[in-house]
């Protein structure tokens, strides 16, 4: 039986007030942020990893923070450390790799000892803003006596982890577990491959399909199922009026309700995930072709890297190109169509 981790990266970035909007995600039909979601995970006897950056309380207030650490321990879901760092130190370094070792140190350190001044306990848990990790944060993370990092993001250029420490499996690295971004080569044709994660915002047939595809796979894959703690908002057009979007919510209750019916598959916890890597983690170095995931199919994958494509053309400038390419394409299949239509008429 596969295991799934639902993972929440739990932010705020844009607005003056990106708490209250992007965290607890209050609008005026009601609130759909963390709560929402915890409700929903209880609803299937599923526990959340809540990745909460901690960096957002150098810009709007310890306190802020606190409440929010606090509110998500108290309705007995887990807590990791999340760091975007342009929160609390330069604000044209996004990622945590454009910082000196010594520097990231000390952002780390500071949001640590923050953790546990609110939380009363040491995390055990780290995703770094922007999945922007390298091999010097893995070495800081364990020195400080972190168990699991889920930076790993392999295929996004964003993560500075190279060579990739995981792919898909998870692997040990020093005294630290990487749980890596669940990867899946979405698309390939020719030298061309594409590369995308397992999330719980993806189109569901999709979603139904890649793990299906897992359920049958014989590695000890574990599922790092990915959100946001704004993913049912519609924000990005005005972040101080977000606006609760259905169909984002539906997905993320199709992606849970599908675990919890499935024979297969099983919701863990983080306290029980160290003694399920124990005996299943992958310490041999990693293989490309042994640790990734593929899907079946050229024309379905075709069919959701357009339709993925097109979800987030207004964000993503390669969404758009492919998009255009495809308009062009069939534009040309219809004008080629429409010619030979004409002359085979006019041979006639």
């Amino acid at each position: 039986m596969k295991r799934v981790i639902i993972t929440i990266d739990t932010e705020g970035h844009e607005g003056v007030d990106p708490i209250s909007g992007l965290i607890w995600g209050k609008t005026d039909q009601g609130s759909f942020g963390i709560d929402r979601i915890m409700d929903i995970c209880s609803t299937y006897n599923a526990k959340g990893l809540f990745f909460v950056d901690i960096a957002e309380a150098w810009d709007y207030g310890k306190d802020e923070i606190a409440k929010v650490i606090k509110h998500i321990l108290y309705r007995g879901h887990d807590v990791g450390v999340h760091i975007h760092p342009d929160h609390m130190a330069d604000k044209n370094r996004l990622f945590l790799w454009e910082y000196t070792k010594e520097e990231q140190y000390s952002i780390i350190k500071k949001c640590t000892d923050l953790y546990v001044e609110i939380a009363g306990r040491h995390p055990e848990a780290f995703r770094a803003g922007k999945y922007g990790a390298n091999r010097d944060t893995l070495d800081i993370l364990s020195e400080l006596g972190y168990k699991y990092d889920f930076s790993q993001f392999f295929g996004q250029k964003w993560c500075g982890i190279n060579p990739p420490v995981a792919i898909s499996l998870p692997h040990k690295y020093k005294d630290i577990y990487v749980v890596p971004v669940t990867v899946f080569r979405s698309f390939k044709i020719g030298s061309f491959k594409r590369y995308d994660k397992i999330d719980a915002v993806m189109n569901s047939s999709e979603y139904k399909n890649i793990m299906d595809c897992i359920a049958i796979d014989e590695r000890n894959i574990i599922v790092s199922l990915f959100y946001h703690s704004f993913s049912m908002l519609d924000w990005r057009e005005d972040p101080n009026n977000p606006k609760y979007n259905a169909k984002e919510e539906k997905k993320f209750i199709d992606s849970l309700k599908y675990v919890h019916e499935s024979n297969d598959f099983k919701f863990v916890s983080l306290s029980f995930l160290g003694r399920l890597l124990e005996s299943s983690v992958n310490k041999n170095d990693v293989d490309l072709e042994e640790d990734i995931i593929s899907t079946n199919g050229f024309l379905r994958t075709f069919y959701y890297t357009l339709k993925r494509a097109y979800s987030i053309r207004k964000i993503n400038r390669k969404a758009r190109m492919i998009i255009i390419m495809a308009y062009i394409s069939v534009g040309l299949i219809t004008l080629l169509s429409y010619q030979l239509i004409i002359s085979i008429f006019v041979c006639k």
